[in-house]
């Protein structure tokens, strides 16, 4: 019997668009897009993003190959936009989904190039933080309304915690970025903040930590009870020197089986059970004997986490020795 061909496993291709990207002084009411087959929009509120942001949403039809933006009197003058369409769209056969997209623009003379990237990462973990709000806020805003105001410029994460804001200007700007539905902060989301201001001329691969600001030490309720780990001569030592007190955490797992605190060496980790661990270093900046998330309104980062990336593997009676893998 035919099997009807190969499966179509490519995502639709874009053939044009008015206006064509990189154009100035455009001024039509809507932005139309053209692409090799029929298509559907995907997730299309999760993902499609214009910066700098509009007033209101920016309303979209699809009619077989066609995506038409309606811009109507959204588009200010002399404004250079960014159309993200990564992730939107989809084929409407096989769904396969168009990964990267991007269309820019102006509607004046100028067309600013300049962008900024970087990567958001959990404070803790310290992994990269998929589909979280990167925006700018304008240097000269008050701090007490950065996660109250709607910002300018706005982008989201990748799956790999990656952004890029294009097509901006060599203004100051403030940078921050949050987990939750929209830019103000309400309870249960995560955020996190640069600690000076940022100008695309000069800041790239930015780094910025998310956490929650109201995380307490109790939320490590894992930990093993210390009566339950062998007593021997196992232990495990790291080859570094701090100016600051430390905390280091041994996991199996995730689970944290022990945790001690140093205000100097030599650092040791002693009657450790022979297995493999994990190991995380903190930064014990206030010597309150816990990790510190950040505080915003008290322009505090949250306290320094350092892990060992290579695993553990203690047997019985002999010292692991860990060369500083601190920068």
């Amino acid at each position: 019997m035919p099997t009807g061909g190969k499966k179509d496993i490519s995502p639709p291709r874009l053939l044009s668009s008015n206006p064509l990207n990189k154009t100035r002084n455009f001024n039509n009411k809507n932005i139309e897009l053209y692409f090799d087959e029929n298509i559907a929009e995907n997730k299309w509120s999760e993902n499609f993003n214009i910066s700098p942001l509009t007033d209101n949403p920016i309303g979209y039809k699809i009619r077989k190959n066609t995506l038409t933006l309606e811009t109507k009197d959204n588009l200010k003058k002399n404004t250079t936009y960014c159309i993200n369409l990564n992730n939107s769209i989809k084929d409407l056969n096989e769904g396969n989904i168009l990964k990267e997209l991007r269309l820019s623009f102006s509607t004046g003379d100028n067309f600013d190039s300049l962008s900024i990237q970087g990567v958001v990462f959990d404070a803790f973990t310290l992994d990269p933080k998929a589909n979280v709000h990167v925006f700018l806020q304008e240097k000269s805003l008050n701090d007490s309304l950065c996660f109250k105001r709607k910002p300018k410029y706005a982008t989201r994460t990748n799956s790999e915690g990656k952004f890029i804001i294009s097509n901006l200007n060599d203004d100051d700007y403030k940078i921050f970025c949050i987990d939750g539905l929209d830019y103000e902060y309400h309870d249960g989301d995560l955020l996190g903040f640069y600690s000076s201001t940022i100008n695309a001329n000069d800041s790239n691969n930015i780094e910025l930590l998310i956490y929650d600001p109201k995380f307490k030490e109790e939320a490590l309720s894992d930990t093993i009870p210390a009566d339950s780990l062998t007593q021997n001569e196992t232990q495990i030592e790291i080859n570094c020197e701090f100016k600051e007190d430390i905390i280091l955490q041994l996991y199996s797992g995730k689970t944290m089986v022990k945790q001690s605190i140093f205000n100097e060496p030599p650092y040791i980790l002693k009657n450790i059970k022979s297995q493999s661990y994990s190991l995380k270093i903190i930064i014990d900046e206030n010597k309150n004997g816990n990790w510190d998330a950040g505080n915003y309104n008290e322009k505090r980062q949250p306290e320094k986490i350092y892990i060992y990336k290579e695993k553990i593997d203690v047997r019985d009676n002999w010292t692991f020795e860990i060369d500083c893998f601190i920068d």
